[in-house]
């Protein structure tokens, strides 16, 4: 009897492990845009802004690179520094950093709703923020996966959209990102076309070194 409560209970400890264990790899999206009716020209909108990118994890740091048909930006978040990198392909080698992008959470809200994207079963959750630099205010609805697996902790410095908030509560990166802001005259929706987990190199990830930084300046 004593055999069979020990099995059972390193069965379920591995068990949580597994569920637990963080997610390492690559995360393909699709962009899609709802333009206001005041937008003539959405086709500029579209070229300029692109219709995919690629997100690559590793230890609470990331690489985003988002792809036009014009031009390219690789967005960095550097786990250790608590800081966002942006590069554009427009300006060389130079990488902007910054540390000023703050919102202040509003509202979050957790629903019932389910969905499942990319075979991973989602749930729903929404925030309010605002910018006071911009007297911008931002909703952002996400859908999560409990499986792509995040510590609570690995964005604490990170403000924008009170991403430090949200991963305390979801624990996850999400699938799929709506993003309803006041002073932009669309919705875009990032949907996961594709998720890969796989060990990634440092040099798939983090900010490559040698290149000039300067800080972002905001207008």
């Amino acid at each position: 009897m004593r055999v069979t409560a020990y099995v059972v209970a390193m069965f379920a400890g591995l068990l949580l492990s597994a569920q637990e264990k963080e997610f390492e790899g690559i995360i393909k999206y699709r962009h899609s845009f709802k333009f206001d009716s005041s937008v003539t020209d959405t086709a500029r909108i579209i070229e300029m802004a692109g219709t995919a990118s690629a997100f690559y994890y590793k230890k609470g740091s990331y690489k985003w690179v988002y792809r036009s048909s014009v031009h390219e930006v690789t967005e960095y978040f550097d786990a250790n520094k608590q800081t966002l990198y942006f590069q554009y392909s427009w300006r060389g080698d130079t990488v902007f950093k910054t540390n000023a992008l703050v919102e202040d959470l509003l509202s979050f809200k957790q629903f019932d709703t389910r969905d499942t994207i990319c075979g991973f079963p989602c749930r729903k959750a929404q925030t309010k923020t605002f910018m006071k630099k911009f007297a911008s205010s931002t909703e952002r609805t996400i859908y999560y996966a409990p499986d792509i697996a995040i510590p609570s902790n690995r964005f604490y410095g990170y403000k924008l959209y009170a991403t430090d908030f949200v991963t305390k509560k979801t624990k996850s990166w999400p699938l799929r990102i709506i993003i309803k802001a006041d002073k932009i005259p669309y919705v875009e929706t990032y949907e996961a076309t594709d998720v890969i987990p796989q060990e990634l190199a440092d040099r798939e990830v983090y900010l490559p070194p040698g290149k000039p930084i300067k800080p972002l300046t905001l207008f």
